[in-house]
């Protein structure tokens, strides 16, 4: 009897032990799915922000999505745009190299470098980032257009230059 007892009690400890292994996965889920659907909600308000263009608004959102999805490029990709237009083009540059980093568009990253480029005046570097974007795809529309602004700032550059040189030299010699 005590034999059958013991083997009663490890089929009861096993069936325990079953329900309790049982019971602690099911708790994790139920956050999981908890914290998901938290996360979806603050991913639509970040969204619907970005859309608006709101970016000062979106920022401290998309910031504290990255946290938790630090591997979501199109994430890192949308806080370089929000950062680029808040005007923290060191902040964008080094969100947009995360983003290609966990694989996002190369085209859109290299030509967006390069604008933020343009907007600090390191036109060299423009130029480079904006010639990667455009032997990767010639035809882009976008990058066509950063090329015109970035022509645009450098006829600007070269005008102030002889604005300069035209201040330094004497009416008559």
């Amino acid at each position: 009897m005590s034999a059958s007892f013991s083997h009663f009690g490890l089929v009861l400890a096993g069936v325990t032990a079953l329900s309790l292994m049982a019971a602690c996965n099911q708790a994790p889920a139920t956050k999981v799915a908890e914290s998901t659907a938290a996360t979806s909600a603050a991913h639509q308000k970040a969204n619907a922000l970005f859309e608006k263009q709101a970016y000062g608004e979106a920022l401290p959102k998309l910031y504290t999505l990255a946290q938790s999805n630090p591997t979501d490029a199109e994430l890192h990709y949308k806080i370089g745009v929000a950062e680029a237009n808040q005007k923290e083009y060191a902040k964008s540059t080094a969100s947009f190299r995360t983003a290609l980093h966990h694989g996002y568009d190369k085209v859109a990253i290299m030509r967006n470098i390069g604008i933020n480029h343009i907007w600090t005046q390191r036109l060299d570097s423009a130029k480079h980032y904006l010639r990667t974007a455009q032997a990767l795809a010639p035809e882009d529309a976008k990058t066509l257009k950063a090329f015109t602004i970035l022509n645009n700032e450098e006829k600007q550059r070269w005008s102030n230059k002889l604005d300069s040189v035209k201040a330094s030299v004497p009416t008559k010699l």
